[in-house]
């Protein structure tokens, strides 16, 4: 029998995110795409620019809260939805990620 349907919250982050200089390795706009301990370092740290103000960039207390999840929204509360250059993530890949986020 196969298993369960097992997400992975980072993969789907990462090749949507970490790719065309956007959010990964060496990116100017936050690597938090480029690994699960860069990741870890935006836990709790405050959205910038467009987001300042609105939360922190990944809250694993309250996943659906984090920016980082908003901004994967049809109408985020901040700036533009992500990815910003591709289709909006399915509902069972945000829910994966929120999966992830929460347990970081």
């Amino acid at each position: 029998m196969a298993p369960a349907n097992i997400c992975d919250g980072f993969a789907i982050l990462a090749a949507n995110c970490g790719t065309s200089g956007c959010h990964g390795e060496g990116s100017n706009l936050g690597t938090f795409a480029a690994s699960t301990s860069a990741a870890r370092g935006y836990i709790g740290k405050s959205g910038t620019v467009t987001c300042a103000g609105l939360g922190a960039l990944i809250n694993p207390a309250n996943p659906p809260a984090s920016i980082l999840v908003q901004k994967l929204a049809d109408s985020p509360p901040c700036g533009n939805h992500m990815p910003l250059a591709g289709a909006l993530l399915s509902a069972a890949e945000v829910d994966c990620i929120e999966e992830w986020i929460g347990s970081l």
